[in-house]
């Protein structure tokens, strides 16, 4: 299944790189967090490759264990598109498919709802299906994102949210019903001839440490780089 799921994956990523309309982007993170779990110990990379095709943004994380680096035997793959506005909100959906290191796999269909300007809050539905019977689980996400400096030049996107879990739990055991974690994050857009240099820094306050397998307070980087077209 993983193998089908990973050559999946990289068809998916030529053939939008073929048709793409808009951007294609290569990434690094440091660590890797989804809804605030840690899913991979600090052994393990994560890159990613994102592109635009006919309005649709694709993007593929790929996770490794740094001992060996020519295994990428994790993956996520996620999809996400602009919808008509409604009543002055942006409204955005999303698909992601999780191929998780402890054999489960997770789908993820998402709608976000964001108030447009330089100062944007929003708000996240996420209805997570793994491959486990009555596992399934929702999250809501509240959020707010500002838009800093120069469209034109140099500018950085400040962000926040905060995340109730209501019953998704990717490790198994007890039942999840909290607000779990808080995060923030500073994400740089530095233009360089062409391309868009992204680094970033990210922090996040966990309420529940134990349920989400990390630290209460933890703080990581990333780094990317897009060509436009």
């Amino acid at each position: 299944m993983k193998k089908t799921l990973t050559t999946i994956a990289i068809v998916l990523l030529v053939a939008a790189s073929s048709f793409a309309q808009q951007q294609v982007g290569l990434s690094y993170s440091q660590e890797y967090s989804w809804h605030g779990f840690r899913l991979y110990d600090s052994d393990y990379i994560h890159s990613g490759v994102s592109t635009t095709v006919r309005g649709i943004d694709v993007s593929v994380i790929a996770h490794a264990d740094d001992a060996e680096l020519d295994d990428f035997e994790y993956w996520d793959t996620y999809l996400s598109r602009k919808l008509p506005s409604i009543a002055g909100f942006d409204i955005s959906a999303g698909y992601n498919y999780l191929v998780m290191p402890n054999g489960v796999d997770i789908q993820e269909a998402s709608i976000t709802a964001s108030i447009p300007g330089s100062v944007s809050p929003r708000l996240t539905y996420a209805y997570i299906l793994p491959d486990v019977a009555d596992t399934d689980g929702q999250l809501y996400v509240f959020g707010l994102d500002v838009a800093l400096g120069d469209s034109n030049g140099i500018s950085a996107v400040l962000s926040a949210d905060i995340t109730y879990n209501d019953g998704v739990n990717p490790f198994g055991g007890s039942e999840i019903q909290e607000w779990t974690h808080a995060t923030a994050g500073l994400t740089v857009n530095v233009p360089m001839k062409g391309f868009i240099l992204q680094p970033g820094v990210f922090y996040q306050h966990t309420m529940e440490p134990e349920a989400l397998q990390r630290e209460e307070d933890e703080v990581w980087y990333s780094v990317g780089i897009q060509y436009r077209f």
